[in-house]
This record gives C-alpha cells, structure tokens and sequence, in this order.
C-alpha cells in the first residue's frame, strides 16, 4: 500500500515537473526568432512563383518589398531586396552584428530599438548604419526583440552576407528574400496590417518610418554608380572605362581617385551588347542619378575616336536608338553641390542587329 501511495506520488510529482518545463519552453520561445534566406530563381530553387515575384519588382522604382503570412503560432515575413545600393548598405549593416555575435552554441538575445542601438545580451554593441533605408530594412529583418542560437545566426549572418554582395555587371537584376519567422516584433507588422499573403512595394521611407530619406544619408556611392541599359526587354550593364570621383566625408575633407582608360572602340569585343530588331527608345538607369549626360555613336566597325555622332538624350533616354551595330559612349557628369560626391564617368555599350 505505502509502495503504490509512493507511487503515486512520484508520477504525480514528475508530471508536475514536466508540465513546469514544458510551459516554461512554450514561454521561452514565445520571441524565438529564425531567419533565412535565398535569391530567386536560383538554382537550388524550383518556385513557379518566384518569376512571377521577380517580373513584378525588375525594374522598379520601390525602394523594398515585404509580405506577412501567418500560420497558426507564427508570423513569417518575407523582405525582397534588389537595389545593387541597398544591397550594399544593407551587408554592410549586417557584418557589423555578425562580428559582435559570440561565436558559442547557446541562446542570445538581440534587440534593436527605433534609435539605432543595437543590443546583444542586452550589451549596447558598436554599430552605425550604412544609411536610414538599410537601417530600416534591417529594422524590418529582426525582430525588437529576439532569442536566437549564435551558432545558427552566425551561420544565417553568413549566407546573407555572401547573397548581399553584388556583382557590377549583373546591376539590379537578382531578387534577395530574407524571410523571419517569430510571432512578436515584427516592425512592419505594426505599421500596416496587410492582407497575408500580399506582397507590398515600399516606394517612400516616410511611408513606414514617417519621415523622408535626409539628404546624404547614405555613405555611398564611393564608387562611381552602375549604368544599366534597357529596350523595356533585356537590360545590361553598361562597361566603364575613365573616370575620376570624389567623396566628400563626414569631416568636410575629400577623398578621390581617378583612372584612365583606353577609348571604348578599343574594348569593343568585351563590352555587352544589346540586340535591336528595329529602331527604339532605349532607358539609361544610373544607381545615382548625373547632373547631366552626353552621348555618341559609333560605328562598331570605326577606327577614327573622332567618328561620332552626337545622340539628344530625353530624361536618361536614347530615343533614337537605330538598328546596326553601332557603339554608344554616355559621359556622365556629378556637380550637384548638395551631394557629397562629384565626378566625371565615360561609360559604353553596344547594340547589333
């Protein structure tokens, strides 16, 4: 009898217990945060969708994208990214926290708050974002406030980062997803209940932070931009040959480089190509709009520099693109005062029929 009333008491106790832990998980993980990534149409990726996805945002004048499902315990939020800019910025603000992720197999915590501090542990760590839209990119990626293993974050960090870096000739053509999955936190969630599902284009930073990009927020370009061009079809980049560019630091002092190049005719065999079927308008898309532009045209077959044509231009558009094989030179000039950068860039491409 005193054997089954011990018996008893013991599996009592031990359901206890196991109850106490189990509720206890339940509320740790109640702000357990998972982040991923992935680019679109990779090869690892067989989604119907994602081209889908990929022809809504390439090209497009948005700044970001998102969407929020839910699921019975969770939120999973998805941010696309493309802008060859913001991808830039937005990995450089993320290696500043994988460095300051300890490299240990247990649960940390990391916050960010809407003043730019960063915590880990609740430890303010040395941080300073790249410009206000990486920062609120990033803002909308983790959570106020969230557990995550380190190992795994660091890992996850990594692949961001290496997805992130950009490649000049490919410009803004991949499609970056960073999906988190949490079921608190989430910045974007709190300022605009969406329909789930729906995939929403950020076009203005006042849109969710309330305020407007501040001039010079970005500490790009330090380099000179990309030039893309397209016939509303195919889109590519253009190649670059002279330039010289100064950057203005935070100080007032300058900082500049300058290189020389052969003319384009020179490099015509590696510069890209566009196929025209017929006589068409062709888009001029600079990462950070010039002052001002000037165009030639070249035979492809010429051998003379100085015979060109001079093309009119119409708001970083050649409207008067001709079917042949011909070289375009675009000189594009930086001198708007208000910048913190100024310069000169010679950039070429070609067409063929």
């Amino acid at each position: 009898m005193k054997n089954c009333i011990k018996k008893a008491l013991f599996i009592a106790l031990a359901t206890t217990l196991c109850l106490s832990a189990f509720s206890g998980c339940n509320k740790a993980s109640d702000n357990y945060a998972f982040l991923s990534s992935y680019m679109l149409n990779s090869q690892d990726r067989n989604v119907p969708d994602d081209d889908v996805v990929e022809e809504m945002l390439l090209p497009n004048e948005a700044l970001f994208a998102y969407k929020i499902d839910r699921t019975e315990s969770n939120k999973v939020q998805t941010v696309y990214v493309w802008h060859n800019l913001l991808r830039r910025e937005l990995r450089l603000d993320i290696m500043q926290i994988y460095e300051a992720v300890p490299d240990k197999d247990k649960d940390i915590t990391i916050s960010i708050s809407t003043d730019g501090i960063i915590k880990i542990n609740n430890k303010e760590i040395e941080f300073e974002p790249s410009s206000e839209l990486s920062f609120a990119v990033l803002r909308a990626i983790l959570p106020a406030n969230a557990k995550v293993n380190a190992q795994t974050i660091l890992r996850v960090f990594r692949e961001m980062i290496i997805r992130l870096e950009t490649v000049e000739y490919l410009g803004d053509t991949e499609v970056i997803a960073i999906e988190t999955i949490a079921n608190t936190g989430f910045y974007l969630d709190n300022i605009n209940v969406s329909s789930t599902g729906v995939i929403r284009q950020v076009m203005s930073l006042e849109d969710i932070t309330g305020k407007a990009i501040s001039p010079n927020s970005s500490k790009f370009p330090s380099e000179p931009p990309t030039l893309t061009v397209s016939d509303g079809e195919t889109t590519i980049i253009a190649w670059r040959g002279t330039y010289s560019w100064l950057i203005e630091g935070e100080d007032g002092m300058g900082s500049g480089i300058s290189v020389d190049s052969a003319h384009p005719l020179d490099y015509k065999d590696s510069i890209q190509r566009l196929n025209l079927s017929q006589n068409t308008e062709l888009t001029l898309n600079f990462e950070s709009a010039p002052t001002s532009i000037s165009i030639k045209r070249y035979k492809l077959n010429a051998t003379d520099y100085d015979a060109f044509e001079k093309i009119a231009d119409r708001y970083n558009m050649i409207i008067d693109a001709k079917v042949g094989n011909y070289l375009y030179e675009v000189i594009a000039k930086w001198d708007d005062p208000s910048k913190s950068y100024s310069g000169t860039v010679y950039y070429a491409f070609c067409t063929e029929k």
